[in-house]
């Protein structure tokens, strides 16, 4: 995982708070794509 700032990846530690304009950079198995995906969307929204 990581987080893109202003053309900048930061590697999240544990303490790195999310800016508004932030992309996250998620690798996903291939295999476990569709339930990890599913898992992060909840996150997301907030549900």
């Amino acid at each position: 995982m990581a987080v893109e700032r202003d053309d900048v990846s930061i590697t999240p530690k544990g303490d790195t708070k999310l800016k508004e304009g932030d992309e996250l950079v998620i690798m996903i198995s291939q295999r476990r794509f569709s339930q990890d995906l599913a898992r992060i969307e909840k996150i997301i929204n907030g549900s």
